[in-house]
């Protein structure tokens, strides 16, 4: 496989941006999951386990490592964390854009040293597992795309939990802070290894 990058798009309004970015997100992923290669998305990546968070040498040098977004080299922390089948992901997040309370809130908040402890995403892609997922396929045939069909992919659906759950603990934060008003960040992710799903289809709809 191929090295894949691919940003989670963070960019919804307080009022919405959860159900907007999960979409945005699932739409993301499942067409950067055709054989390039693959990052989860909104079900996100880390292990069946503790994800840890991993310097990348600096995010001064995050540039020089490869990332393509143009804010990188400004990007307030990097993480790194594993798939269900092992693989690592590794990530910048950056670019906030809103007004001068929230964005320095939310830098601050991101830019904690252990970030990943700070967020739930074993429950969050519990969530995933529970949720009820269809696929379109390209003849209009309507199919289960859950856990254990062919449309699934474990790897998938988690790397899009760390992202529904980094934005989710995010937007907590600053709610509780009084501070959320029209905040929105990027995110750049390495999954060189990720398992897609075995099959692709036209369209997957999901009450995740």
């Amino acid at each position: 496989m191929t090295e894949l990058d691919h940003a989670l798009d963070a960019s919804a309004p307080a009022t919405s941006h959860r159900t907007a970015e999960r979409d945005s997100a699932l739409k993301e992923l499942i067409s950067s999951t055709r054989p390039r290669r693959r990052a989860g998305l909104r079900g996100a990546a880390i292990a069946t386990g503790a994800a840890a968070l991993l310097g990348l040498g600096g995010v001064t040098a995050a540039a020089s490592l490869g990332w393509t977004s143009w804010w990188a080299e400004d990007a307030v922390n990097d993480i790194t964390y594993t798939l269900p089948s092992g693989a690592e992901c590794e990530g910048i997040l950056g670019n906030f854009r809103g007004n001068a309370d929230e964005v320095s809130a939310a830098e601050d908040f991101m830019a904690q040293p252990r970030l990943l402890e700070r967020l739930d995403v074993e429950a969050e892609y519990d969530r995933a597992l529970a949720a009820t997922y269809v696929a379109t396929l390209d003849d209009g045939a309507e199919v289960d795309a859950g856990p254990g069909t062919p449309y699934w992919s474990a790897d998938r659906h988690y790397a899009m939990a760390v992202g529904h759950a980094t934005s989710d603990a995010l937007y907590e934060h600053l709610r509780e802070l009084g501070v959320l008003d029209r905040l929105s960040y990027e995110t750049e992710y390495r999954c060189p290894e990720l398992v897609p799903a075995d099959l692709e289809a036209r369209e997957i709809r999901s009450d995740w």
